[in-house]
């Protein structure tokens, strides 16, 4: 076993030994100081980032909101001339139902009239002619 190391020194190597210690102790807490000063500098880092993720956050919402408000502007301005341009379509298909109506009624009536034979335009024009002689002046 080795001998444990005497604890007496000498004044010369005690003051030697008492210097390093204090330069020691002057390194270590310049160290703690630094150390201290980077924890600062990261934490404030760390505050400014989140303060522009916030922001960023923020903006972005703002955007999206007033996105989906002129989304919805939009889409209520289609379907409001959507619904105008189906009355319009309703009300236009009503008219034509009620004009197909009309024209195969009229044909139906033209179809109904008795045609007369291939000389009956002088035919219309003697009894026309024939009625205008029976009736009286009007003076």
């Amino acid at each position: 076993m080795a001998r444990q190391a005497s604890k007496i020194m000498s004044i010369a190597d005690k003051k030697v030994a008492q210097a390093g210690l204090k330069t020691a102790m002057k390194n270590h807490t310049e160290s703690v100081k630094a150390l201290s000063a980077q924890t600062k500098l990261d934490a404030k880092t760390r505050a400014d980032a989140v303060k522009l993720h916030d922001t960023s956050v923020a903006a972005a919402k703002k955007a999206y909101d007033a996105a989906v408000k002129a989304a919805g502007a939009t889409l209520a301005s289609a379907q409001k001339a959507f619904d105008s341009a189906s009355a319009k379509a309703t009300k236009l298909q009503a008219a034509a139902d009620k004009g197909t109506e009309k024209l195969t009624s009229q044909i139906a009536e033209l179809d109904a009239v008795v045609t007369a034979p291939a000389n009956a335009k002088s035919v219309a024009k003697e009894a026309i002619a024939k009625a205008a002689s029976q009736q009286p002046a009007l003076v």
